[in-house]
């Protein structure tokens, strides 16, 4: 529940107010957690996929969360503007994974790439950690791209952490 009302704070407040709603007019008292299962069907009708994954997402989510803060040595400020742009793109990235949709490629300019490498190994050395658990546990392999992208996020999470 907390990781639904973290990372979907307007389908966790609509759902919370449908259980309002439900108490008032059937006179019960329904437990918090009603909330989080009626976010989670929100968040599946969303996606439009024909099998629910918003938990997929939420504990994919958690999982590469884990592996930052191990990797990186740091607490994840889950209330900066960073962390949120991390996890706003990890919602789309988990989408897409377990979707089996694969996102054009940009084809990252390989200068570029190896310069932000160089200058963020600890991201680097995380997303390679990320990239490999998740072709282990998932059988996903991640694209240069998408390593990319992860590997600027994560900087930033490093740097904020760093202030």
């Amino acid at each position: 529940m907390w990781e639904t009302r973290r990372f979907y704070p307007q389908e966790f407040a609509l759902a919370e107010k449908a259980v309002m709603m439900i108490d008032a007019q059937f006179d019960v008292d329904m437990p918090e957690d009603e909330a989080g299962f009626i976010a989670m069907h929100l968040i599946d009708a969303q996606l439009d996929l024909k099998q629910p994954m918003a938990d997929k997402i939420l504990h994919l989510i958690e999982e590469i969360s884990n592996i930052v803060r191990r990797t990186c040595g740091i607490e994840l400020d889950k209330d900066s503007l960073p962390y949120y742009r991390f996890v706003t793109h990890l919602k789309f990235f988990a989408q897409r994974m377990f979707s089996g949709v694969n996102p054009p490629q940009d084809d990252v300019d390989e200068e570029m790439e190896a310069m932000v490498q160089k200058k963020y190994q600890r991201a680097h050395e995380c997303v390679e950690k990320i990239a490999a658990f998740l072709a282990r546990k998932y059988r996903y392999a991640v694209s240069g791209d998408e390593q990319f992208y992860l590997m600027i996020h994560i900087a930033k999470i490093i740097r904020k952490s760093q202030e």
